[in-house]
């Protein structure tokens, strides 16, 4: 018998028709559609299985979405709060552009994660590819394995926390090691999250920061941007 091969319209559906009924929703059936879980604006809990395309959980602003399976390309873009959870490995591009909120990956992600980010945080217990944190302005990343090249290349702001080995630093960016207050922080952090084990994070800063209310006024118009495309995103779904 044939598989069932769902659309990402009728995916997308069910999840928003699950969420009106107030219930903590369930979702079977992905296999690698792009684009699920895209604009959703509730504190709604969703556990969806199998292995996402690209976008998933993009331009979330309030939602918990755990995916059990692996994930492709720009996983949470331009999040604006919420969490997202994945028990599996992650393409390029994880949190990029993202606002607050949280991303947790239980498995290696690939290159250009978090770049753009302005806050929020991202955990990554697995190994990184190349150019971690890059272009990165505020918030914390943190990776529990290896990472590539040019971390943090051209970042002006935030903090990068990388336990294993980096295949070196990119433009503007420099290692030191985390304080007493950075410390706590990751400690919470993996706790929370039940990562657990013997850690020697190192940290990587901007080598030359901007003021953060600099960044905040910057990209105030990037967040109103934000919410106008999750507008555009909740409309076409109601279509």
């Amino acid at each position: 018998m044939a598989e069932t091969i769902y659309a990402t319209k009728d995916i997308n559906k069910a999840i928003r028709a699950q969420m009106k009924k107030g219930a903590t929703t369930r979702i079977e059936g992905l296999t690698g559609q792009d684009n699920i879980a895209v604009g959703l604006s509730s504190d709604s809990k969703i556990t969806i299985l199998g292995d996402s395309g690209d976008f998933f959980g993009a331009l979330n602003n309030g939602a918990t979405l755990l995916l059990k399976g692996n994930s492709g390309r720009f996983l949470g873009d331009t999040m604006l709060s919420g969490k997202i959870v994945v028990n599996g490995n992650v393409d390029d591009g994880p949190g990029a552009n993202m606002f607050s909120g949280e991303i947790i990956i239980k498995g290696n992600a690939g290159s250009k994660v978090g770049a753009g980010m302005k806050g929020g945080a991202i955990i990554i217990d697995g190994d990184v590819g190349d150019e971690l944190g890059m272009n990165l302005f505020n918030g914390d990343i943190i990776v529990t394995g290896n990472v590539g090249k040019n971390v943090g290349k051209s970042m002006l702001g935030g903090s990068i926390f990388i336990n294993g080995e980096i295949g070196g630093l990119g433009e503007n960016a420099r290692s030191q090691k985390p304080d007493k207050k950075d410390k706590l922080k990751l400690t919470n952090y993996l706790t929370e999250q039940n990562i657990l084990g013997e850690f020697k994070f190192k940290k990587v800063t901007s080598a030359n920061e901007i003021p953060l209310q600099s960044i905040k006024s910057s990209f105030g118009l990037a967040l109103k941007k934000g919410n106008v495309r999750r507008k555009k995103v909740e409309n076409s779904e109601k279509a």
